[in-house]
């Protein structure tokens, strides 16, 4: 019913749900394409002499795709993240992660919070050189269409995607990426030491910043209503903010296992879901060009799919 609405009988769907019935979350659900993965490669940025571990997740179809770079959060991998990557992959995108150099999977010593810098770097090495790592898959670079380009990440990776879509930090240093078309930002930062009332002034890429009422900072102590500064800083336009009713930092496993910190949270198969199709919905709608997503996104769907769990504002 959720679907039909989505087209053309949304009298008939506004009947079902006066009746009880309740609509589905937006692609909650595994997509159409089967999922294949790269998940041993090396790349080698030859400009900083590092060697970054890397995976993709892609559409066994010809293509092309838009491309999702995905960066994962403090002390993660470029394994993690599957339950999105394999989601997202499933519905049509070619989705590339990186070991950035605080990654638990890399041998000590590893990089603290302080080389916040190198992780935008690794992404701008994906994006420039995107001819040239890809020649390690065969028929990869044919299935990526980079003119659909966006970022996305989790906490430590959140400051990362938002740094690439359009903030800029404190002295007023812009690190954008002019590739990127969108930025998805799970548990992003607001005001601290690098970013402050004016780092989202320019921030004209659409931008969906998602956090949960658990989601409190146990670096900073900062409450999970500080997630919502980069939408609430942020000019209109294309600009969406998605909160999780009981959703801790991890979102019931977007990691692919439970998380480390106290505000991780239990696994919520639930929560899980929601992500999944926000930020696939916001995918759609501004990589994918789909019209039927963005009016999911400006609509009450995912609240009314959810109970009113989750709560979707825009601007």
């Amino acid at each position: 019913c959720a679907m039909v609405w989505r087209t053309t009988l949304a009298a008939v769907c506004a009947g079902a749900l006066a009746a009880g019935a309740q609509p589905a979350p937006y692609k909650a659900e595994a997509g159409p394409w089967p999922v294949l993965a790269a998940a041993g490669l090396e790349l080698l940025d030859a400009a900083r002499g590092k060697r970054l571990p890397a995976r993709v997740t892609y559409p066994d179809g010809t293509g092309p795709f838009p491309v999702v770079l995905f960066s994962h959060g403090y002390r993660g991998s470029k394994d993690h993240y599957q339950p999105l990557a394999a989601h997202w992959a499933g519905h049509g995108y070619v989705v590339v992660q990186v070991d950035h150099s605080d990654s638990q999977a890399l041998p000590p010593p590893r990089a603290d919070f302080e080389d916040w810098l190198g992780r935008v770097q690794d992404v701008h090495f994906l994006i420039d050189a995107l001819d040239d790592w890809t020649r390690a898959v065969p028929g990869l670079r044919a299935r990526m269409d980079p003119a659909r380009l966006g970022v996305g990440g989790h906490s430590y990776g959140a400051q990362t995607a938002q740094l690439l879509g359009g903030a800029v930090i404190r002295n007023g240093t812009s690190l954008a990426h002019p590739a990127v078309r969108a930025a998805l930002l799970i548990s992003g930062q607001g005001r601290g030491q690098l970013l402050g009332d004016r780092s989202w002034d320019a921030f004209t890429n659409p931008m969906m910043a998602l956090t949960g009422t658990r989601d409190d900072s146990d670096r900073t102590g900062n409450p999970w209503t500080w997630r919502t500064e980069p939408y609430a800083f942020a000019p209109p336009g294309d600009k969406y903010l998605v909160v999780i009713e009981g959703a801790y930092h991890g979102f019931g496993g977007i990691g692919g296992g439970r998380m480390a910190g106290p505000s991780s949270g239990p696994p919520n198969a639930d929560h899980v879901a929601y992500v999944r199709s926000a930020s696939t919905a916001f995918w759609d709608a501004y990589l994918g060009d789909d019209g039927a997503a963005l009016r999911e996104l400006v609509s009450a769907g995912l609240s009314a799919a959810s109970g009113g769990a989750v709560s979707v504002r825009h601007k």
